[in-house]
């Protein structure tokens, strides 16, 4: 009479555990691949490696002479308007503006007096007490009195704002790149404290010798390619030339406008600048898709709809920046693996594409 339901049991516990192992077995969906459809585009071997620099640099200085007491800032950090640089020491301005106070004062005092002795001296006048000419010179003293006190009022003011400039503030946003004063020199009005650049606009800023330099026209475009990272890329236009060359390379600085650059171009990054040309369109690969297998240069190409990607050697041509032109071996319209190709399979399937 017990056999049955036990039975019964045992099936299910069966049925239950082969559930979970086809669950436990079910494969992973495949993972998306960054990858390119090979086409078709001019390209130019042409290019030149260079610094990362910024369009605007400013230099903040006193505006007084003084002794420099303190230096908030070091080269590399970065500063927001209004932020504190330095400090002079504040105490022979703070001593000079209580002297414009105390002249002020005075002044003041002078003047009321002045003004008090004019009334009297008007009263008697009514009165035929006194003469005319003593009442003009009371007036007279008044308005000698008045103009010491506009002059000491403009000697305060001036003492006051040069006590404010006694503290040294960062006039935009930036990055300090250079600190040539430190704490305990003395400095003149003007001398540079600290140089702030502005990160907002960048530059790449390469070296070209005179041939170079006959390859470029006014309207010229480039595309810059960071030397840590080529594939992180931006566009340019040439900005100028400086007109001097270097005494000793005979090469003259060339200056390209960066078009909205990414946040891996930082000031002083090293790049490489390839100028975009009219050339004919090749085959090219971005150098990150490449690996060697046996001694040859070897891409994924992804075969759809299947996913499954295949190594296939290829024939290489120049390097250009973050790219390779191909010789041969693909073609057209093929799709490649741009990342992760070293661990990557023959036969192994791959799931949609994602383009960086």
């Amino acid at each position: 009479m017990r056999a049955a339901p036990l039975a019964a049991l045992a099936a299910l516990a069966l049925a239950l555990t082969a559930c979970q192992e086809e669950e436990a077995a079910a494969p992973a969906p495949p993972r998306p691949v960054v990858s390119e459809i090979i086409s078709l585009a001019p390209v130019s071997t042409i290019s030149w490696v260079g610094t990362v620099e910024p369009k605007v640099e400013t230099d903040l200085a006193f505006e007084v002479t003084g002794h420099v007491v303190d230096r908030l800032v070091d080269v590399g950090d970065v500063v927001d308007k209004g932020d504190v640089i330095a400090h002079l020491d504040p105490q022979e301005l703070q001593a000079a503006a209580r002297s414009a106070e105390a002249s002020l004062a005075q002044a003041e005092a002078q003047f009321v007096s002045a003004r008090d002795n004019a009334e009297r001296t008007r009263k008697l006048v009514e009165r035929d007490v006194e003469s005319q000419a003593n009442l003009d010179n009371a007036n007279q003293q008044v308005a000698v009195a008045q103009s010491e006190v506009d002059r000491a009022k403009a000697q305060l003011a001036q003492a006051r704002d040069r006590l404010d400039k006694a503290t040294l503030k960062a006039s935009a946003h930036g990055v300090i790149t250079a600190a040539p004063v430190s704490p305990g020199a003395t400095v003149s009005a003007g001398e540079a404290v600290v140089r702030v650049a502005s990160t907002k606009e960048l530059e790449a800023v390469v070296d070209l010798s005179e041939p170079d330099l006959a390859t470029i026209d006014a309207d010229a475009q480039f595309t810059v390619a960071l030397e840590a990272a080529r594939t992180v890329t931006t566009g340019g236009r040439l900005a100028y030339i400086e007109p001097v060359a270097e005494d000793t390379t005979r090469t003259r600085r060339v200056h390209i406008a960066l078009d909205d650059p990414p946040p891996a171009f930082r000031l002083g990054s090293l790049i490489s600048a390839r100028l975009r040309t009219q050339a004919d369109a090749v085959l090219s690969v971005p150098t990150s898709a490449l690996f060697e297998r046996d001694g040859a240069a070897m891409v994924w190409r992804v075969e759809r709809p299947s996913g499954s990607v295949g190594a296939v050697p290829v024939e290489l041509g120049d390097a250009f920046g973050p790219r390779t032109q191909l010789a041969g071996g693909l073609a057209e319209g093929d799709e490649i693996v741009t990342r992760g190709v070293h661990s990557l399979e023959d036969g192994e399937v791959v799931g949609e594409r994602t383009a960086l």
